[in-house]
């Protein structure tokens, strides 16, 4: 054990001399509301290299919906109107046109871009309204809300449609959003179940002429499923909400829809809490993102899904104050991101952008990347569970060993069959036989059935 103890410091050192970064490059963090009133629940869309960010803000005494557009530069943070009041924006972009919706005076109002917004109107037989979406394709307008504990959506096509009841829940549905692919429509919501215990789910919805019976995607047993966001490319839909059925805090749950739902998996796996994720989907990439809870402050995670594998969630707001509520979208060039961040005591809306071809593994030194095994672990130092994220470079079996300072093995596990790409393991601080370490210091050993390894160290807090 001693001989194998020292070969494994001798390969730690060998590792540490190569360094290898997983992050995402987002660039500056921007301030694009710098109003003196609070300002939050941020939307945001692009097109054609212009990107359209509504959100909430009641510098003038009383929440009116403001916007600022990027055409080379951050324009003026200006009110889209100064009548209706506003909370609960959204904003949809295409070839054609811009819109937002939002609530405001118990209803349900929209309002077109086309070099200066028009004014606010009220979708008919919306009164009650409240937390609407948008999406717009080819000169159609798509808009759900909640309204009367049910969503309901409706169209605009030169006029707007009756507005139609899809869900028809028994309890409370919230939260809708709307996705439009191929004048296809897909929706999703989380509806109440009971209240004692809790019990909310995601809903799904599909309009192809017809509309679907509303499906539960989540379908965990006594958990709070919440605000879902959605997105669609060549009809293979992803869903991302957050879920409180993992025993150390709320996690963010992710599915898809190619022919069948796929089992929810946990793509955040963190220990303070995970929350309102926002997903856009690429050609050939995923993203997500949401804000968590970390030392004392909440700061926007992202994540990204290429092929089958998830990339490492990364911090990329790193700013003093609190950041939640972030929205994403993409386009050829750049993952935007925006969120409501009270770092000058106020709450001020701020976006990042990650250029394309910039996330996820970045560096490999003297091709060393075809040749090894990669890990990252975090939280380090922890105090419940560690998470153990990896990146094969070809298909394998992985076992995993930890040790203790002493070089002892006290923990082993063996995983099946895997394929080239990102893969995590979660140790919770336990021998194999499910007792708990002391604090101090442990070495993980990842090797693979074709001989390759990776080390990594560990600091458990207790």
């Amino acid at each position: 054990m001693i001989n194998r103890f020292a070969s494994l410091l001798l390969l730690i050192l060998i590792v540490d001399a190569v360094v290898f970064t997983q992050k995402a490059h987002a660039q500056d963090v921007i301030n694009i509301s710098n109003n003196a009133g609070i300002s939050e629940n941020p939307a945001i869309d692009t097109h054609q290299q212009k990107r359209y960010v509504v959100w909430a803000d009641n510098t003038t005494g009383s929440f009116l919906i403001y916007f600022s557009i990027y055409d080379e530069v951050w324009s003026l943070a200006s009110p889209i109107s100064t009548t209706t009041g506003g909370i609960s924006p959204r904003v949809a972009a295409d070839a054609e046109d811009v819109y937002a919706v939002w609530h405001g005076n118990n209803s349900i109002y929209y309002a077109g871009y086309d070099g200066a917004w028009s004014a606010p109107s009220q979708i008919p037989q919306s009164n009650g309204g409240a937390s609407p979406d948008i999406d717009v394709e080819v000169n159609k307008v798509y808009v759900v809300w909640e309204k009367s504990d049910n969503i309901f959506f409706c169209r605009y096509d030169t006029i707007w449609d009756d507005p139609v009841e899809i869900s028809n829940s028994t309890y409370d549905a919230c939260s809708p959003r709307v996705v439009v692919e191929n004048s296809i429509i897909y929706v999703v919501w989380y509806e109440t179940l009971s209240y004692n215990p809790l019990v909310c789910e995601i809903y799904y919805v599909k309009y192809d002429g017809i509309w679907s019976e509303p499906l539960n995607i989540s379908n965990f047993q006594n958990s709070d499923s919440g605000r879902p966001s959605i997105g669609v490319k060549n009809a293979i839909v992803e869903v991302v909400w957050d879920d409180d059925t993992y025993s150390t805090a709320a996690e963010i749950c992710y599915s898809f829809y190619n022919s069948l739902w796929s089992t929810p998996l946990n793509i955040s796996n963190s220990t303070g809490g995970s929350l309102s994720p926002s997903i856009s989907v690429a050609d050939n990439a995923v993203q997500v993102v949401w804000y968590e809870y970390e030392s004392d402050n909440f700061e926007i995670i992202y994540s990204e899904k290429t092929g089958s594998s998830w990339s490492v969630p990364v911090n990329i707001s790193n700013t003093s104050g609190w950041s939640w509520f972030p929205e994403i979208c993409c386009d050829a060039e750049s993952v935007h991101v925006v969120w409501s961040d009270n770092t000058p005591s106020n709450y001020d809306i701020y976006f990042t952008c990650i250029p394309s071809g910039q996330t996820g593994i970045v560096e490999d030194v003297d091709g060393f990347l075809d040749k090894s095994i990669i890990s990252y672990n975090f939280p380090n130092p922890f105090n419940s569970t560690i998470t153990i994220n990896y990146v094969l470079p070809v298909d394998s079996p992985v076992k995993l060993s930890i040790y203790n300072v002493k070089g002892n093995s006290i923990y082993t596990s063996v995983s099946a069959y895997q394929n080239a790409g990102n893969h995590s393991i979660v140790w919770d601080g336990r021998n194999s036989e499910g007792s708990i370490q002391p604090g101090g210091l442990y070495f993980y050993l990842l090797e693979t059935g074709n001989g390759l390894s990776e080390t990594g160290r560990m600091v458990l807090v207790r």
